[in-house]
């Protein structure tokens, strides 16, 4: 039996599992790209990245390679999921380095094209985020593995 099956909840970090939160460890940047893959497997056609305008204004939004070329793009006349000249990039090592690199956030869609999804995460942002995730894991009773994420950047 996997430890997070009788009820625990097991710490991840680049690809090694523990009951307990583990020390800082280095681990080279393949091997870090994989456990993302291997943790987060969702679709790779599209793939989100994150956008800010303003300062109360953000979301995530499908990769275009057209994205503001000039006489391809319509942005904002034409909304992406309606422009004929969509592009989509699919998701790559390079990416997902960059984004574990601090150097853009994506995201990941987690619904797969047949209707199945690998993966649920769920994000503690405030300062009581210990007794949010026990309180979650008490009352989620599934046959699921639980994962608590450690923020590792690659550097």
């Amino acid at each position: 039996m996997h430890p997070s099956d009788a009820g625990s909840v097991t710490y991840v970090q680049l690809g090694r599992l523990y009951p307990s939160p583990p020390e800082s460890s280095r681990h080279n940047p393949d091997e870090k790209v994989f456990l993302f893959r291997r943790l987060f497997q969702g679709r790779v056609d599209p793939y989100p990245i994150r956008w800010e305008i303003w300062v109360d204004k953000s979301g995530y939004s499908p990769v275009c390679a057209n994205e503001w070329w000039p006489a391809v793009c319509e942005n904002p006349r034409i909304k992406c999921s309606d422009c004929g000249n969509r592009l989509l990039i699919p998701l790559s090592d390079q990416i997902i380095y960059d984004h574990l690199a601090g150097r853009h956030t994506i995201g990941v869609y987690s619904l797969l094209t047949n209707d199945t999804c690998r993966f649920l995460a769920v994000d503690f942002d405030d300062a009581d985020w210990r007794e949010a995730a026990k309180a979650f894991r008490s009352r989620r009773r599934s046959v699921c593995r639980r994962y608590i994420e450690r923020v590792c950047l690659l550097d």
